[in-house]
């Protein structure tokens, strides 16, 4: 349904979202946008054939945050099977191409929709709440609790919960996972997001 047509349009539909936890989304939107794939790679330093600068979502190779650090897939692929030491140097510089593009989230120089507060995508433009939200990490119970929502209302039965197609691979959360940042980038990060752990009530 397109959102633009609102609640007004479709007012026998249930509304409902699952959303995730905005700093553990965050990382998995930094490893989004380092992606190689066309309109991913935003820093252009993991292209292979390169691609048109139409297809970079992003300030592209050596500009802007993508000048600083590490892009993490190649970390991840080139640091498998290599000693600690090998592995921390490079995991600072991944780190520190996160900071760098935290900040220029910060600034306003870059956003995709992989960066956006998620409670700005569940605004509908004819107004009108969302009936239910839930919490991705615990996507089996609240899809539960949905079934019960459209049984009260509709007296409908409701599908099994869709499978998790995408888990971020081991080797990615082994250079950066939320659980390891430094609390100083946690509190911007959280700053950042303030919009969604209020509305949101995560």
């Amino acid at each position: 349904v397109p959102p633009a047509l609102g609640r007004a349009a479709y007012p026998r539909l249930t509304w409902f979202s699952f959303v995730r936890d905005p700093l553990e989304r965050l990382v998995s939107a930094f490893f989004e946008v380092h992606r190689n794939a066309t309109d991913r790679d935003a820093c252009a330093d993991a292209m292979s054939p390169p691609r048109q600068p139409s297809e970079i979502d992003g300030p592209g190779f050596g500009h802007g945050f993508c000048a600083t650090g590490l892009n993490p897939h190649l970390v991840a692929a080139a640091t498998t099977g290599r000693g600690h030491a090998a592995g921390k140097v490079a995991r600072d510089g991944v780190l520190a191409r996160f900071e760098a593009m935290l900040s220029a989230l910060e600034d306003g120089e870059f956003r995709n929709q992989h960066t956006e507060p998620q409670a700005e995508r569940l605004l509908l433009a004819d107004g009108g709440v969302v009936d239910f939200i839930g919490d991705f990490a615990s996507l089996e119970e609240g899809w539960q609790e949905l079934a019960a929502l459209q049984a009260a209302i509709f007296n409908t039965s409701w599908p099994p919960a869709p499978p998790r197609l995408w888990e971020t691979p081991a080797g990615l959360r082994a250079v950066l996972n939320a659980s390891s940042l430094p609390s100083a980038l946690v509190q911007r990060a959280c700053r950042l997001y303030r919009t969604d752990y209020c509305c949101l009530g995560l």
